[in-house]
């Protein structure tokens, strides 16, 4: 009984202590880690802006592959993030969702297990001599809870070190990935197509393509024609902010053929364009967009009318996303 006693004794006197430590530590606590990655800043950037290439980076994600992810939100930027669960205690239960994004830095709101006091996740992304200088740090607010505070003090020796493998994983990704946008000036020579316009959401862009593209290559092979370029997407319409888009996909052909509803036969007016080459998954396309935007605003041109995409790359016959290759016009006055 006497050792049972003092066991008792030492248990009540361990935890009175670490409450006692718990008051006086600090009640936040901030963890930062930086590498400078030798490869540009627009794609050392979309690694972490685009949440469904975290898994490939993500030390968690690693130290879990049994766990359940779910992406919530847009697939990029303000309101993108992800859900998970774990039975791994390294890794438990939580969810992550980015309230900013520029190009310039990130920050999400991570929540842990129950807490409903989010921490803040923040990825700065700088140019530098020898590629792009990526910070990725975490700031805590433990509030008035003593063993919180007291675990706080250990927080950067154990996440410290998961942030350096992160952050050795996405140098290691970006170094095999070709630089993901490059813009130009050229001029479309204009041309016959056949074309199909619907509303949907954006979850719903690549079902609604494969139905598009399947229903006129079965109305152009009726006709014996076959088409001459890539096929393309014009997006008269894109809501981010409500997850909608207007899109009119189409292919071209030789010279204009018949069509019946729903597809329809249009005339492409020739004229001039920015061009911005992309490489990557098509959820990543938007710097594409950004980019041509930007050059625009450099070079004082006025972008006019609706830009499309146009689908280079077979994936069935390349299965690797990266190497991809989406075409990104915009008409330019």
């Amino acid at each position: 009984m006497k050792v049972v006693k003092w066991v008792l004794i030492g248990l009540v006197s361990l935890v009175v202590l670490i409450v006692a430590i718990g008051f006086l530590a600090s009640r936040t606590s901030h963890i930062e880690r930086s590498r400078v990655i030798a490869a540009p800043r627009s794609v050392v950037y979309d690694q972490v802006n685009i949440m469904a290439n975290w898994a490939a980076w993500s030390p968690w994600d690693h130290l879990d592959t049994n766990m359940k992810k779910t992406l919530t939100g847009p697939s990029s930027g303000v309101g993108s993030g992800y859900t998970w669960t774990s039975d791994e205690w390294q890794v438990g239960n939580g969810k992550l969702e980015v309230v900013e994004a520029d190009a310039n830095h990130i920050v999400a709101d991570m929540h842990f297990g129950a807490s409903e006091r989010p921490s803040k996740a923040s990825f700065t992304f700088a140019d530098d001599g020898k590629g792009t200088k990526v910070t990725w740090s975490l700031d805590s607010d433990y509030g008035m809870n003593p063993f919180a505070r007291f675990m706080g003090m250990f927080m950067d020796g154990m996440v410290g070190p998961m942030f350096e493998k992160g952050l050795a994983s996405i140098d290691s990704i970006a170094k095999t990935l070709p630089p993901p946008v490059t813009v130009r000036e050229e001029l479309f020579n204009g041309g016959s197509a056949l074309t199909m316009r619907v509303q949907c959401s954006i979850s719903e862009i690549g079902s609604k393509l494969a139905l598009i593209y399947g229903t006129i290559m079965k109305s152009a092979g009726d006709q014996h024609v076959s088409m001459i370029a890539p096929p393309f997407a014009i997006y008269h319409q894109f809501d981010q902010a409500n997850g909608k888009v207007d899109m009119e996909a189409g292919m071209q052909f030789p010279s204009l053929p018949k069509a019946a509803a729903p597809v329809q036969a249009v005339q492409l007016a020739p004229g001039k364009v920015i061009v911005a080459d992309y490489y990557g998954p098509y959820q990543g396309s938007g710097v594409a967009w950004t980019a041509i935007e930007r050059y625009a605003n450099d070079h004082r041109l006025v972008l006019d009318g609706s830009p499309w995409e146009s689908y280079v790359t077979d994936p069935m016959s390349t299965p690797d996303s990266t190497k991809w290759l989406t075409r990104v016009y915009y008409r330019v006055k």
